[in-house]
């Protein structure tokens, strides 16, 4: 990795983590020979990933396309660890994924892994504070602390009276501020 990627990779994850990465140059997403096929009924197989390698270092900012119908979702899926490939070998951040249990997969979620959907996947039964401190509730955090870092969260967004939580008559959800 070049000198200066490396050090914005180092300073990325100082910010991140409050301390020095260990192995700035170790990569965060190590993908090779990546198959995922699904089964339609003996013999019928589609195989929808062929092979993808996929190399992700600290720092790095990386964009998936491809048309409709390319695998993109699927690949995301098995990044995601919300999928685990038929062949191949990934590795998330030291952890070869193959070997995690479901278990370890959850807790991966939990720790590793963030999703930006492009529909909003909000409770729509919940105040935005509430959807705000769900992921901290999962990990763990006390309760003062979850409001507190939620607030500050939310305080980023502007500065709203208050805060709700519509859901529109099309399913979709909606977070909005007055």
């Amino acid at each position: 990795m070049p000198e200066k990627t490396q050090q914005f990779a180092q300073n990325i994850a100082k910010s991140l983590i409050g301390k020095e990465a260990a192995h700035p140059a170790q990569p965060l997403i190590q993908m090779q020979g990546i198959r995922k096929s699904y089964y339609i009924g003996q013999p019928n197989e589609l195989e929808i990933l062929h092979g993808i390698g996929l190399t992700v270092y600290p720092g790095e900012f990386v964009a998936i396309v491809g048309e409709s119908g390319s695998g993109k979702s699927t690949l995301m899926n098995i990044i995601g660890v919300l999928d685990k490939p038929t062949a191949g070998e990934y590795v998330l951040d030291g952890v070869n994924i193959h070997d995690a249990d479901d278990n370890d997969l959850a807790a991966i979620r939990n720790r590793k892994i963030g999703f930006v959907f492009q529909t909003y996947n909000l409770i729509g039964r919940q105040s935005a504070l509430k959807n705000v401190e769900l992921p901290m509730l999962y990990a763990g955090v006390p309760a003062g602390e979850r409001t507190r870092r939620a607030k500050v969260e939310i305080s980023l967004c502007g500065e709203p009276k208050t805060l709700t939580l519509s859901v529109e008559g099309d399913g979709s959800e909606e977070a909005g501020s007055s």
